[in-house]
């Protein structure tokens, strides 16, 4: 019988597993990657093991909880397993995209499943699988990825879709282009590859002074963050296809304009810090990097460049919203149910369930410092900069 609720026939219960990553077989990482594979939505290079071993590499709370039925994998998430037993999604705050991945007509209890790897709560900010196939979750907002996708198209015909669309914008944009290109250093000039260690400090640099501007966390130097852009930028990759460390930027003569850096795995590319040089700010050296470097995808063996959630108004010149995603709370029954279901009750009350409220965006900033920051000192810390930055 189809279960009302996902549309997907009810079956046994699966069996469930919570391990540490390097207790998974060669056969079970590929199993992972053919999840992975098998949709769309799932196919970012942060939802796959090699992510999963990059950062397992660096933190010793990684688990890996598995649903498997008749013995083939159905369901996989990957967790740091932190105190009292809640889970966050293996990579934050670099999660743009969190699990579980579920094959294709799947449905499962995320609840069950937590509760098996003797976790109490779980919170996704970008979940890639419908809420109606995970069973009892809340749903505290729903979003979409931009992403520069080709499909089959010519960059060139690419950027003419959105040239038609947004023909103000894109005629100021090569307005800017031009203007740079009168100076004496030249035309600016796109670059690609493993990240150059100076180029990428200065835009560490660049990036870790906007955050503090704005009273942000500084995710480039806060531990846990900082452990894992360091390990993305060590990568070398066994071939082309593999996980990757990888940086574009955009010079002028010998000068940094601006520059993407994050993870590349094959013909797919998932920037995570993305800053300009200031003293250019009036040239949007940022947008233009993205101009060029949708005209340079063929060059770089590159489909996709994912631009990943959020409103910056910029992403809509460039990308599509193509995938949905879903922030989702979900809590073990009789797994410190006590506890949490208090917690969820004081948000509530709050105001924390309206998106924009000010609750909402308190107990997000909460979030984000609880996954940078591994000591609570560092945590307040970072909390009494925010305000004091905000006041």
């Amino acid at each position: 019988m189809p279960d009302r609720a996902s549309g997907v026939a009810a079956r046994d219960e699966p069996d469930y597993s919570c391990r540490r990553f390097n207790d998974l077989g060669p056969g079970e990482l590929d199993e992972w990657q053919a999840l992975c594979d098998s949709d769309p939505g799932q196919s970012s290079p942060l939802l796959g093991p090699e992510f999963a071993a990059l950062v397992a590499g660096e933190r010793e709370d990684v688990r890996i909880l598995t649903a498997r039925r008749g013995g083939a994998l159905v369901g996989l998430l990957a967790v740091h397993k932190r105190p009292f037993g809640h889970a966050r999604p293996i990579g934050a705050p670099f999660c743009d995209y969190c699990g579980p991945l579920l094959a294709p007509g799947e449905a499962l209890s995320l609840p069950d499943m937590l509760a098996a790897g003797g976790l109490s709560s779980y919170h996704a900010p970008a979940a890639v699988v419908p809420p109606e196939r995970l069973g009892d979750v809340s749903v505290e907002a729903e979003d979409h990825a931009f992403v520069i996708r080709l499909d089959g198209l010519a960059p060139e015909a690419y950027l003419e879709t959105f040239r038609a669309r947004h023909a103000k914008r894109h005629k100021n944009f090569r307005r800017l282009l031009r203007q740079l290109e009168r100076g004496e250093d030249g035309e600016p000039k796109l670059a690609w590859g493993v990240p150059e260690t100076d180029n990428l400090a200065t835009l560490l640099a660049w990036k870790s002074a906007q955050f503090l501007g704005d009273g942000l966390l500084d995710v480039t130097a806060a531990p846990n963050s900082a452990k894992i852009l360091k390990a993305a930028a060590a990568l070398e990759p066994a071939d082309s296809n593999a996980l990757q460390g990888f940086m574009v930027s955009l010079t002028l003569g010998n000068t940094l304009l601006a520059g993407h850096f994050g993870v590349r795995r094959g013909e797919h590319f998932h920037p995570w810090i993305a800053a300009y040089n200031p003293e250019y700010g009036e040239y949007a050296p940022g947008i233009l990097l993205i101009y060029k470097a949708i005209a340079m995808m063929d060059q770089m063996g590159l489909q996709s460049i994912d631009l990943s959630g959020g409103h910056d108004h910029y992403k809509k010149y460039f990308a599509a919203p193509l995938k949905p995603t879903w922030n989702i709370r979900a809590r073990a029954q009789g797994a410190q149910q006590g506890g949490v279901t208090l917690q969820r009750a004081a948000w509530r009350l709050a105001g924390a369930g309206r998106e924009n409220a000010i609750a909402a965006r308190l107990r997000r900033r909460l979030d984000h410092i609880a996954a940078c920051e591994p000591a609570l000192t560092g945590r307040v810390g970072q909390f009494v900069t925010a305000l004091r930055k905000r006041s």
